[in-house]
């Protein structure tokens, strides 16, 4: 709303500005809806809650696949350390899916 008015008002300068805040916006909001269920999932785990395990996509298969041989003899991976992985991620615009 703010661009347009801007816009309207003749405001070139508020406009730019407004159109990059929404550009930012629209791209933290891409961001979030593509790791959304990464992070109930993670938050769930941190409260002892087990979730249903979601169906992997293709591209996660094969990710696993390819790094089935680097299994460290069956141990869980750390919750905590998983969950500062995923943000680390997010923060570098990285996707953080399983």
């Amino acid at each position: 709303m703010l661009e347009r008015l801007a816009e309207r008002a003749g405001d070139n300068q508020t406009a730019r500005i407004a159109r990059q805040n929404r550009r930012d916006e629209e791209m933290m909001a891409r961001k979030i809806a593509a790791n959304w269920d990464t992070f109930v999932d993670m938050t769930l785990a941190e409260n002892g809650i087990e979730a249903p395990r979601r169906r992997a996509s293709a591209s996660t298969r094969q990710h696993r696949e390819a790094h089935d041989g680097e299994a460290h003899d069956g141990e869980a991976i750390d919750r905590q350390a998983q969950r500062r992985d995923a943000q680390a991620r997010v923060a570098q615009d990285e996707p953080v899916g399983p």
